[in-house]
């Protein structure tokens, strides 16, 4: 528990989000406890947290239906969620109306998209960096 009035400029998340099960109240949390003009960051990685992201199943993950997949990530320590980067810049986007938004593509876009055709082109982003200032 932080004191009541300790208050931060800069937040900088690096590949906590998409472990976080409610990410939109975390980021509430922060706010709550950030300066005026804070700079929050968060950059999310997107790809397979159970499948080697650095290779073609990086987006495997998305195969599994909504109950396998719970079953699987059901111990919380090593959760991940699915959200794509549209997901994630929604998530937002209600809060904050200043966000920079970069999407990075997975270097094997075109041989993921050959292997999951369910995946559209735009899907394929291994990261999503989100910076936000508070106003």
């Amino acid at each position: 528990q932080l004191p009541g009035n300790l208050k931060f400029d800069l937040i900088y998340s690096i590949d906590v989000m998409e472990h976080v099960i409610d990410p939109l109240l975390l980021n509430k949390s922060i706010v709550k406890k950030s300066e005026n003009n804070a700079l929050i960051i968060h950059s999310i990685d997107l790809t397979s947290h159970y499948h080697n992201p650095k290779g073609i199943n990086a987006f495997k993950h998305y195969i599994y239906n909504k109950k396998l997949w719970h079953l699987m990530t059901s111990n919380r320590s090593s959760f991940t969620n699915r959200k794509s980067s549209k997901d994630w810049y929604s998530l937002f986007e209600e809060d904050f109306s200043n966000i920079y938004f970069e999407e990075i593509e997975h270097p094997l876009k075109k041989e993921i998209i050959s292997k999951f055709e369910f995946l559209k082109k735009g899907d394929i982003i291994s990261r999503i960096n989100l910076s936000m200032r508070l106003k």
